[in-house]
């Protein structure tokens, strides 16, 4: 009996390794199900993709002919030209920047030595202002003071 229930283990084993095997198939069946239907939905993806970017390039085609028909190589050149003018343009302006920021500073610098020379020369007026009203009221006072005397002289020499 051994030998046939070696036989027994051996065809159980085998039939367990045979169940193993049939599972795994069953897995990788299953998970080419899974990928045949992930490749399906990117071939349509894909498919639509394709679609889209063929319809693009028809309208790119077309415009192109249309740019073509108005004059764009010409629209082009013309926008080169005025582009290199611009820059030409904006180089002068840049010179004439610099310029004026040079003519500003300098004239920043005399105003404020113009003020400085204002400032001394405010001084100077309100010093002669002063010296002046003195001299005024020095003036007025000696005219007052003649007045009086000539008033005095003449009442002396009335009174004689």
């Amino acid at each position: 009996m051994t030998g046939e229930m070696e036989k027994f283990l051996s065809i159980e084993e085998n039939a367990n390794k045979l169940l193993d095997s049939i599972s795994s198939l069953e897995k990788e069946v299953g998970n080419y199900k899974l990928s045949r239907k992930a490749l399906d939905d990117v071939s349509l993806e894909l498919l639509d993709l394709i679609k889209t970017t063929k319809e693009i390039s028809q309208s790119s085609i077309a415009a192109v002919n249309i740019f073509k028909e108005i004059g764009g190589p010409r629209i082009l050149e013309e926008i080169a030209k005025l582009d290199s003018q611009l820059a030409g343009n904006k180089e002068k302006l840049l010179g004439l920047e610099g310029m004026l920021t040079d003519k500003f500073n300098q004239l920043d610098r005399s105003f404020k030595s113009q003020d400085e020379k204002n400032e001394v020369f405010k001084n100077s007026l309100y010093l002669i202002d002063k010296k002046v009203f003195k001299l005024f009221i020095f003036l007025i006072a000696t005219t007052f003071f003649s007045l009086a005397g000539l008033i005095i002289s003449l009442v002396l020499l009335l009174m004689k």
